[in-house]
């Protein structure tokens, strides 16, 4: 618990929060940019689900999703960095073993990319209410409030699969960091799983489905016929298996952890 907290000391900061509402703020106004005059206005529930809809063609869908994804594992990257690098040290040896470390370490990272996409739901639904009501004079807006007041199993599932999806990737871009050094490397990992994701799903690629990021999309899923128990089974079994990928690489990589006082 301990750990917990300390981690929570330098992934939940202002700085980090003032990131995600820039982040999102600019996906509400990306998206009501590409309204024309005669559109039809949705809910904001309704264009929150096409908001986080998904993407099945590369160009400005993919730049969009990017918008908001990239900046996520920007932010764990520099915690991964913080707490390697600067703070190892100090944490290491006041743990019994690596691996309760790397417990609280993975635990904090999980509710943080909850958290990050929680807000940046509501802060994307916000920012559609104020530039729907300052630009465009819509009298009908629902608040945002009721989130779940409508089509509630398709913002429930779009925000577990994100979820599942961005820890997914981060535990990706972690492995990556312990076999490489290298947060650069990681990163166009995460990003090179996104955009492939993405050209798969465009070209039906056969094996598309087994790509994480089209199993994170409502569009993939409805493109692709998938289920969304199978999509759950799918992201549980990848992230128990990049654990235990983890856990081998600490286990056997002694260099890696010379600092702590306990053997493994």
């Amino acid at each position: 618990m301990k750990l917990i907290k300390y981690f929570s000391y330098y992934l939940f900061t202002w700085k980090h929060l003032i990131v995600i509402f820039i982040v999102f703020g600019l996906q509400g106004a990306l998206f009501i940019s590409s309204y024309s005059g005669e559109t039809v206005f949705h809910t904001v529930i309704t264009e929150l689900i096409l908001k986080f809809y998904g993407v099945d063609r590369p160009g400005i869908e993919l730049f969009s999703w990017l918008l908001h994804q990239l900046p996520l594992y920007a932010l764990l990257g520099v915690f991964i960095y913080q707490q390697w690098n600067h703070h190892f040290i100090y944490v290491f040896p006041r743990v019994e073993t690596i691996y309760r470390w790397l417990h609280a370490f993975l635990c904090i990272s999980f509710i943080f990319i909850g958290i990050y996409f929680f807000v940046g739901f509501c802060t994307t639904g916000v920012s559609l209410l104020g530039i729907k009501k300052w630009f465009l004079a819509h009298d009908q807006l629902l608040s945002i409030l009721p989130l779940f007041a409508q089509n509630p199993l398709h913002m429930i599932h779009i925000f577990l699969l994100m979820w599942l999806h961005a820890f997914l990737l981060f535990l990706m871009y972690f492995m990556i960091f312990l076999l490489s050094w290298n947060l650069v490397i990681g990163m166009i990992s995460v990003i090179g799983m996104i955009y492939f994701s993405v050209i798969g799903l465009y070209i039906d690629f056969p094996w598309a489905a087994y790509f994480p990021t089209v199993r994170s999309m409502i569009k993939g899923h409805e493109k692709l016929h998938l289920s969304f128990a199978y999509s759950y089974l799918f992201f549980a079994f990848f992230i128990v298996v990049l654990y235990i990928g983890i856990r081998l690489i600490l286990k056997y990589n002694k260099d890696i952890i010379w600092k702590i006082k306990n053997e493994i």
